[in-house]
């Protein structure tokens, strides 16, 4: 993207802004003096990467080593012999996708019209591109807390169906709730292998009990590893669900531990075969786990960030930098939030959430408050000062937990985090 094409891309940021929002914002200089600098700060970083590549294309391609290829999970490509050339065309790629996610921030806040009615429609003629990016813009936009009674209005006229739990929501229920570490671990690990929707919002329902087994299970194994020990912490967990899965699990049935040992020692072929088709899983569960530390509450409301998406559907070669980057560039203020990328508004869709859940699996409403405060997001976490082994503190608004509804945990036990 050129100079001409950035000053383009500006003043429709600009005209946008004062179309939508200037009347509402009177600091609206100050927000566009926020955008043209994070514009130019990518600028800057674009036009040095160039100089130094541009200063290394006269070496012999025989000098040079194998490119390095970037082989995460889901995401395709790959350097062919024209590295530079192709590094080139995709940080020029990266830069005008970041530069379009920014402008986009233009549009204001999702509110619940717009969600239900566009949102999670609009996908299934689109490029891997166009969803990609959209996703993201979500993330970036925000969503407008408005009040329970209008996202629930449109939460009805979406879809009719209401009510209980599904087999989903209740097993993962019932995995959340345990307190030994490692029992918890294999029943979510047991519980993400469901494979159940019959409709828009039960699809939107459970991706959100299925995100939060992720980030249970991602932080769960995380810590197993931590400490000295660690790393056979992790492979005695590995040959629990081993163990446990349901093409190994008839060898199992029946033997005590000293006989699954045995056991083990002569299925070493089937367990690398299961931690191969693991790897992906991993990667997958990684990748959400730090989409959340990083953006906030915007991946509960998307499928786009469910696991089987990521597992299962590829990525653009630059999805991954241009997730990276939109962090570094998001202009950001702690004492405006009409006018901050990620921060203390991230929490209105904690709220939306809880508005979603308590219409449709109410019962998982306390399971998904204590989920998001025992592994806050990282934005949560620096706003109110939470230390590494403190827990949150959201609550709910408009909607009504009983008293005593998280206080099971001093009667049952120390939670093992």
């Amino acid at each position: 993207m050129d100079q001409d094409a950035i000053c383009e891309a500006l003043v429709r940021i600009e005209n946008d802004l004062n179309e939508n929002n200037g009347a509402d914002y009177p600091d609206i200089e100050g927000w566009m003096r926020k955008v043209k600098g994070s514009i130019r700060r990518i600028e800057q970083k674009f036009d040095e990467h160039r100089m130094s590549s541009d200063e290394g294309v006269g070496v012999d391609p025989a000098d040079r080593g194998d490119e390095d290829r970037y082989e995460e999970a889901g995401e395709e490509g790959g350097e062919g012999p024209d590295g530079a050339g192709k590094e080139q065309k995709k940080d020029a790629e990266v830069k005008q996708r970041v530069l379009g996610l920014l402008e986009s921030m233009a549009n204001g806040r999702v509110g619940p019209k717009e969600f239900f009615g566009r949102c999670l429609t609009t996908r299934a003629n689109q490029s891997r591109k166009e969803v990609e990016d959209n996703a993201l813009a979500l993330l970036l936009r925000r969503y407008s807390l408005c009040d329970r009674a209008s996202w629930t209005i449109e939460m009805k006229r979406f879809s009719r169906k209401s009510g209980s739990m599904s087999c989903l929501s209740q097993a993962v229920q019932d995995g959340l709730r345990l307190k030994n570490r490692e029992d918890r671990m294999v029943m979510i690990h047991e519980a993400l292998r469901m494979r159940l929707s019959s409709g828009s919002m039960e699809d939107l329902v459970n991706h959100v009990v299925s995100l939060c087994a992720v980030i249970e299970f991602a932080c769960d194994y995380e810590e197993v590893g931590k400490g000295v020990g660690g790393r056979r912490r992790q492979k005695g967990v590995v040959e629990r669900l081993f163990q446990t899965d349901p093409e190994f699990a008839g060898c199992f049935f029946g033997l005590n531990d000293d006989d699954r040992v045995e056991r083990m020692a002569t299925m070493h072929e089937e367990l690398k075969l299961f931690k191969k088709r693991m790897e992906p899983v991993t990667r997958a569960r990684n990748r959400v786990l730090w989409v959340y530390r990083k953006y906030g509450f915007g991946v509960f409301l998307d499928p786009f960030w469910s696991i089987q998406d990521l597992q299962h559907n590829r990525r653009t070669t630059t999805f991954k930098d241009v997730l990276e980057k939109c962090l570094e560039e998001i202009p950001s203020d702690t004492y405006n939030a009409d006018w901050s990328g990620l921060t203390d508004d991230q929490e209105n869709g904690f709220h939306i959430v809880v508005w979603i859940l308590a219409e449709y699996a109410e019962g998982f409403v306390r399971d998904f408050i204590r989920l998001v405060n025992n592994r806050p997001c990282d934005i949560i976490r620096v706003r109110d000062a939470i230390g590494d082994d403190e827990r949150g503190c959201l609550e709910p608004a408009e909607y009504e937990m009983p008293e005593d509804w998280d206080l099971d945990d001093e009667d049952e036990g120390e939670w093992l985090l």
